[in-house]
Order: structure tokens, then C-alpha cells, then sequence
């Protein structure tokens, strides 16, 4: 949802070619409560759409009737404008690689790495074939307790300058 806010608050109406998102996630129930139209934020997550956004909160989300609270998260409403430029469903990285677009195409494969114990290396070999014409690759902080950074390189992608957990093929 970040993603999607920020491409439309940095674009605007450019935003369209880069949408809809596809979300996809291995866990039913992730990918459940996604399509829910709710979602669960506290007051900081407030803090940082509205920072994201310029102040453009309720744009994408409607207040729960008794606010948000500071420690406790709250059921917000996600407004459909921008839950209708994600497309969720349930996937499992190993089979749908084939799925992925072949070009001009920023996969986040993020936080999930580790979870991966036989393949990676296969994976990461998969997504490199992929990602040539002009795709990146997008990984989480999580993902480098697992040496990611390493295979990635092994496999012909280079961290693109100034931005961490951002690849590119050489």
C-alpha cells in the first residue's frame, strides 16, 4: 500500500503505467486480510502514511469512529481508490516465478528469505534469467541474516548505488 501511495503522491496521474501493484504473499490469511479492506495501524503508522503522503491521510484510509490510538493499533478502512490498484492473491515464489514479467519489471522479493531453506540458490539463479531487461530486484533487511547480498552477487546483481537491498543485473 506504501508503494502505491507513493506513486501516486510522487506521479499522480503518471502513477497508472506503474498500476495495478501484484501482491502476492504465500500465507492465505495474509493475502485474506489484505483483500479485507481493513488494516491494522497504530498512531506512529499514522505518522508515516500522512509523512509519506504530505498529510494526505484520508485520502487512502478512513479513521476508525474512536481514532487511532498511540500504543494499541486500530481496524482502519482502506479507501477502495487505493486497495483497487493492488491485486492480491496467494502465491508461492517457487512455482509462479514463471509469472513474473520477462521486463521493465521491480519485483520486492522482501523478508522472506530466510524462510526458503533448500532452492535459494536456484531461486535467486531463476530470478537473475528473469530480471535482464531491465528488471530490479527489491529485498528486505531481514533477508541479509541469511547472506543474500552474497548470492545475489554470485549470480550477476549489483547493488544499485545508494540504495540498500536495491539490484540490478551487471
Amino acid at each position: 500500500m506504501s508503494l502505491v501511495i507513493l506513486l501516486k503522491e510522487l506521479l499522480g496521474a503518471d502513477s497508472e503505467k506503474f498500476l495495478p501493484v501484484i501482491a502476492k504473499d504465500i500465507d492465505s490469511t495474509v493475502i485474506y486480510m489484505a483483500n479485507s479492506n481493513y488494516v491494522n495501524m497504530d498512531y506512529s503508522d499514522y505518522e508515516a502514511i500522512n509523512k509519506l503522503s504530505g498529510g494526505n491521510f484520508g485520502k487512502y484510509f478512513v479513521f476508525p469512529m474512536g481514532g487511532i490510538g498511540i500504543e494499541a493499533d486500530s481496524p482502519v478502512r482502506v479507501r477502495p481508490e487505493l486497495n483497487g490498484q493492488i491485486k492480491y492473491s496467494t502465491a508461492d515464489i517457487r512455482q509462479d516465478i514463471q509469472n513474473i514479467p520477462d521486463k521493465n519489471t521491480i519485483l520486492f522479493c522482501r523478508n522472506f528469505w530466510p524462510y526458503i531453506k533448500d532452492g535459494r540458490a536456484a531461486l535467486v539463479q531463476k530470478l537473475a534469467e528473469n530480471l535482464q531487461n531491465n528488471g530490479l530486484l527489491v529485498t528486505g533487511n531481514y533477508d541479509n541474516t541469511v547472506e543474500l547480498p552474497e548470492l545475489l552477487s554470485l549470480n550477476g546483481f549489483k547493488r544499485v548505488k545508494d540504495l540498500s537491498n536495491v539490484y540490478e543485473i551487471k
